[in-house]
């Protein structure tokens, strides 16, 4: 399937839909391929940040899940947001970013990811191209979910939505948001209650929100969905070969 139709079909999907996908953080092509290969997921994120993925086992990991066709995120810290459209030129569709802080990160982020005149990104032969040049590529607009997970960003979260036209949802860290609020990984009344506002205003302002279910069962996927979020990153790949 061409990018372009892939990319509107995630996207109606994604606006009207629950969506699931499945969190990667090793590199070895094969499990990325099994993974794809679940029909229950509709997307899969290969976590750049944390995992033990680099920029040149993306080419690798793309080839064997293409014939699943499901959309392919990967997970970059805010750090690295110059690497955007590398990585992108890697055949991703799509990025999610960690830790950014306030609604100019959304922006620069957005610049990163699209070529003129929405954006500076260089266009090239590349993978992404399957190296050869497409006029018609240049309207292709990659998935950009920014994370919601420090202190600064949920201070700034009204701000941040003032600019959804740049995004298409967002997604919670909770490891990282327990941490940055004080909660020390409790999980406590105080981290419940920023979830709970943090879901009223995406609700109010029509935005999509996703969070990651590090550990768990599909009831606790079921769970997750009727308590108000859109999409949910299910499980990972190394905590599922820790329970074998």
């Amino acid at each position: 399937m061409e990018k372009k139709n892939k990319l509107f079909n995630f996207r109606k999907k994604f606006l009207r839909s629950k969506t699931v996908g499945g969190w990667i953080q090793l590199s070895e092509p094969n499990i990325s391929k099994l993974i794809s290969e679940q029909s229950y997921l509709d997307w899969i994120c290969l976590d750049l940040e944390h995992g033990l993925i680099d920029a040149m086992s993306i080419p690798k990991i793309v080839d064997a899940v293409e014939k699943s066709n499901k959309i392919i995120f990967a997970r970059i810290s805010y750090s690295e947001i110059n690497n955007i459209p590398k990585i992108l030129d890697y055949g991703v569709d799509g990025i999610i970013i960690a830790s950014i802080k306030d609604e100019k990160d959304i922006k620069k982020i957005y610049s990163l990811s699209n070529y003129p005149p929405r954006g500076k990104r260089g266009l090239g032969f590349t993978k992404y191209n399957n190296f050869r040049l497409n006029k018609n590529d240049i309207s292709n607009q990659p998935l950009i979910i920014p994370m919601i997970e420090n202190i600064k960003a949920y201070k700034n979260l009204n701000n941040i939505i003032k600019e959804k036209k740049y995004f298409d949802g967002l997604f919670v860290g909770p490891v990282d948001l327990s941490l940055s609020i004080g909660d020390k990984l409790k999980f406590s009344s105080e981290y419940k209650k920023t979830i709970l506002n943090i879901k009223k205003i995406c609700k109010q302002n029509k935005v999509l929100l996703g969070i990651h279910l590090i550990k768990g069962n599909k009831k606790d996927l079921n769970k997750i969905f009727k308590e108000g979020f859109n999409f949910v990153a299910y499980l990972t790949d190394t905590v599922v070969l820790q329970n074998y």
